[in-house]
């Protein structure tokens, strides 16, 4: 089974036809702090979404962990 946070479509629950409406609200009940979790994380970061990001030279942005600066490529 998968649940997965849809930032338009909200929260999607894909699950094998052979697993029963009771297994799966089971299921659901218990990953509800993830899934509150993830539906706040989106909202508080919703500004992200959508944005499309340009790369000046000279910028930077995070990566992994760390920092880097893009670079006017040379031709």
């Amino acid at each position: 089974m998968g649940i997965y946070i849809d930032p338009e479509r909200g929260v999607i629950v894909r699950s094998p036809l052979f697993l029963k409406i009771d297994k799966i609200k089971e299921i659901l009940r218990k990953r509800a702090r993830w899934i509150i979790e993830k539906q706040e994380l989106l909202k508080n970061h919703s500004h992200l979404l959508g944005s499309v990001k340009e790369f000046v030279s000279g910028e930077a942005f995070p990566y992994l962990g760390k920092q880097y600066r893009t670079e006017k490529e040379e031709k």
